[in-house]
């Protein structure tokens, strides 16, 4: 099943699906080692064969076509498109749909820069955004601690105010893809004197300043994703701290604008696993006819139907809200 968005983007979900089908299983090529090493940073959906583009070429392209960083706004390196919940997410269910490889990703680009679009000041969005959205700069996020994971009030990370800087200890942990980072958001204490979520700021940090230790995690699989991140006595400038956010409204809006994205990403690979399930049921001869004739497998096949449609309205719905601002 499709579903329908409303005529009006018809003529755009055509274009979107046209593009998908002739890029369809490329592959991401790049020079630099650190990007072919892991899918979430060089932009590879699949391994299928098909066209290869350099990572520049294609990230450039993409921002051309509108197809990423639609609606950051021309003069920070973006397409400047107007913001549309809807059309960014037709985008997203397709290209996870026909396995299309996204734009080089990474929480920088999908959380910190909705971020510092809202309440970034000036200055944090022109030294930010462009080298972010161009691949330039590699972000981290600095959130979970040791004994602070959803309980992100009770971290014990300190920025210490020193002037013109501040002076971080501490220790995150759980940190996704740090070993490729150059650059890292996190979740001070600027304020022990209130209540703890309330004095919890967020700082843009270099992560090859002096005193920053990255140490990997090896997971039960033998895969180095997630790393643990040491700050000593670490100075970061104070234009580097996100201003008049204290507490917990910029990391938790943070999570807000990346997990929608996920959510239509997921729907969209669900979409691909339906319909190849329904193509293999009606090529697959068992007993004389397609395995789609028989009841059993219409019946999981009108579940897994089911189940998409409900995803795809619950996140239609929540996108008609944040395109009228109530959510």
């Amino acid at each position: 099943m499709n579903l329908e968005f409303g005529s009006e983007y018809d003529e755009f979900t055509k274009e979107v699906e046209d593009f998908c089908k002739e890029y369809s299983g490329a592959t991401i090529t790049t020079n630099d080692k650190k990007f072919e090493m892991h899918d979430a940073l060089s932009g590879n959906a699949s391994k299928k064969s098909g066209k290869s583009v350099g990572r520049s070429e294609w990230q450039k392209l993409l921002i051309e076509k509108g197809y990423f960083a639609r609606s950051i706004p021309k003069e920070y390196g973006g397409y400047g498109g107007e913001p549309d919940i809807i059309k960014s997410r037709i985008i997203a269910g397709a290209f996870a749909k026909y396995k299309v490889p996204n734009a080089m990703g990474g929480q920088g680009i999908d959380m910190l820069v909705p971020t510092l679009l809202e309440m970034g000041t000036e200055e944090q969005k022109q030294k930010f955004i462009r080298p972010t959205i161009h691949g330039d700069m590699i972000w981290c996020q600095g959130y979970s601690e040791p004994g602070s994971g959803s309980d992100l009030a009770s971290l014990k990370t300190k920025a210490v105010d020193h002037g013109d800087h501040y002076i971080v200890n501490g220790q995150k942990t759980w940190t996704t893809l740090g070993q490729f980072a150059n650059k890292i958001f996190c979740l001070v204490k600027t304020d022990t004197d209130c209540k703890p979520q309330n004095g919890i700021s967020f700082l843009l940090i270099d992560i090859d300043s002096p005193g920053i230790e990255v140490r990997p995690i090896i997971t039960l699989d033998g895969e180095h994703e997630v790393n643990e991140v040491w700050l000593k006595d670490v100075k970061v400038p104070k234009e580097n701290l996100l201003p008049n956010k204290s507490g917990l409204g910029a990391p938790l809006g943070c999570l807000d604008s990346a997990r929608y994205g996920i959510a239509w990403g997921a729907v969209g690979a669900a979409m691909d696993c339906y319909d190849t399930a329904l193509r293999y049921s009606k090529e697959r001869v068992q007993f004389g006819r397609p395995i789609g004739g028989f009841q059993l497998q219409q019946k999981k096949l009108a579940e897994m139907i089911t189940e998409i449609t409900k995803a795809q309205l619950l996140a239609w719905r929540l996108g008609v809200l944040k395109n009228e601002g109530k959510a």
